[in-house]
């Protein structure tokens, strides 16, 4: 269809419009209930090593970004971005990622994260 983007044009552009800092509230991936049980059962599994003790609100939110990324991106490579508001994936697949670093200004693109969200522990 005329005019419109292909996948890999839109994901392109997605990622040009979030590094260019127009970043929007529903960039970021959402806590859903798997997130949150997910979490709460790590945090319970900690507090028992902790013998009654809670885990700082560093861990937890540590242990919460971990599983945002775990639920919505399982076995896939990303490139994403952290801030106080959450996590913004802003491109998967390893053609993807290569795009990005190959036509991305390093300025740009210096913040984001690039890994492996291995579902095997």
């Amino acid at each position: 269809m005329p005019g419109t983007l292909s996948p890999p044009a839109e994901s392109a552009a997605r990622a040009a419009r979030i590094l260019g800092g127009d970043i929007r509230p529903t960039d970021y991936l959402p806590v859903t209930d798997r997130v949150r049980f997910l979490t709460d059962r790590e945090m319970d599994f900690a507090r028992e090593r902790l013998k009654g003790g809670e885990p700082s609100d560093a861990a937890v939110q540590r242990q919460l970004r971990q599983n945002l990324l775990l639920v919505h991106h399982p076995d896939e490579h990303v490139g994403y971005l952290e801030d106080d508001h959450g996590i913004i994936v802003v491109v998967t697949g390893l053609d993807e990622i290569e795009r990005v670093i190959k036509t991305v200004p390093f300025e740009l693109r210096k913040e984001v994260c690039f890994g492996f969200i291995s579902t095997v522990w």
